[in-house]
């Protein structure tokens, strides 16, 4: 697991999503960026990382975003989880899971929970990006949190984000959160009129 820090905030980035996101920037604009590379003098894989970074802030602007556009006040700080998951029921107990996949191919299996109560108001909001689906719920007391209920993908959640397709994220509020204030943008009201996004508030 890799901790990386973006202008919207912090992100723990499983090692396996890393290389899978150095192999797409590669395939897509690869050459050009050798040849960048070639020109300054610099490393191509330095400049493909920054390419990563900046789909990162993309991911964290989106989610701050999406917890605007249904009235809720905007966040100033966030952290996001990228990383395989599961989760399932068994026996009257359920279970959300991630991997912990490491630079050396460690690989532990970790609660999402667990990393939830990690961050939880040490951030003003949480991002969960790992597939759920057992659509098992999870808690928070200080912080906003966002999270899938069914197996996701970034074009699924940049989509999602904005108002559109299935019911894939969910947001709960703090503990001790009062209220949303009014929509007024028409805009965002027809994003919400028109999605089937739910917005969930812990009592």
């Amino acid at each position: 697991m890799e901790e990386i820090r973006t202008r919207f905030g912090d992100v723990d980035l499983s090692y396996d999503w890393k290389k899978f996101y150095r192999k797409e920037v590669d395939r897509v604009i690869g050459r050009s960026i050798r040849d960048f590379a070639k020109l300054k003098g610099l490393k191509p894989e330095t400049i493909i990382d920054e390419r990563i970074n900046g789909v990162l802030e993309s991911n964290l602007r989106d989610a701050i975003r999406y917890i605007e556009m249904h009235g809720l006040p905007q966040v100033n700080s966030i952290r996001m989880l990228i990383a395989h998951g599961n989760s399932w029921k068994d026996n009257g107990n359920t279970y959300f899971v991630y991997h912990e996949v490491n630079e050396d191919g460690s690989d532990a299996v970790k609660e999402v929970q667990d990393w939830i109560n990690q961050y939880d108001g040490r951030y003003e909001a949480l991002f969960v990006q790992s597939c759920n689906p057992g659509g098992i719920e999870v808690y928070i007391n200080h912080s906003f949190l966002i999270y899938p209920t069914d197996t996701n993908n970034n074009q699924e959640i940049t989509f999602a984000s904005s108002g559109f397709g299935k019911e894939i994220l969910k947001v709960k509020t703090p503990r001790d959160y009062c209220g949303r204030k009014l929509v007024t943008d028409p805009l965002d009201q027809s994003l919400i009129r028109f999605s089937d996004l739910q917005i969930s508030t812990i009592r």
